[in-house]
């Protein structure tokens, strides 16, 4: 996993948002090869890129990778009553969102994971 990975949620969660209508303008995008020849000589076939032609060419945006601080961002946007909380341990990170009449609590490896989770629970 490169550096920038560590700073978005997984590929898989980055699907899930996009499905449920998070916004895809995101600095970061994940992007799949589309050379087979490179796959099959042991590349990356997934990986996250500022732009698609940066990292691969050609290759393909699948899903914006939204980092923990364009997440927070969104949420003040779209909540504007919504407090956003971060609690941690060594190993987890946990965020909690509430309203005036709700706690949600979401916990993840990392504060963007944490927050992803939270996504989802508000794009339901």
């Amino acid at each position: 996993m490169s550096e920038i990975e560590d700073l978005v949620p997984t590929r898989e969660i980055c699907q899930k948002l996009k499905r449920k209508g998070f916004p895809q303008t995101t600095v970061f995008k994940w992007c799949r090869l589309t050379r087979a020849s490179d796959v099959q000589e042991g590349a990356k076939e997934y990986s996250v890129s500022r732009n698609a032609e940066d990292y691969y060419v050609p290759a393909k945006k699948i899903c914006s990778a939204p980092t923990a601080g364009e997440m927070e961002e969104w949420f003040k946007r779209r909540f504007s009553f919504l407090k956003v909380e971060l609690m941690q341990d060594k190993t987890h990170e946990w965020k909690r969102w509430s309203t005036p009449n709700k706690e949600h609590w979401a916990d993840g490896d990392t504060d963007a994971s944490a927050l992803a989770a939270l996504a989802l629970e508000a794009l339901a």
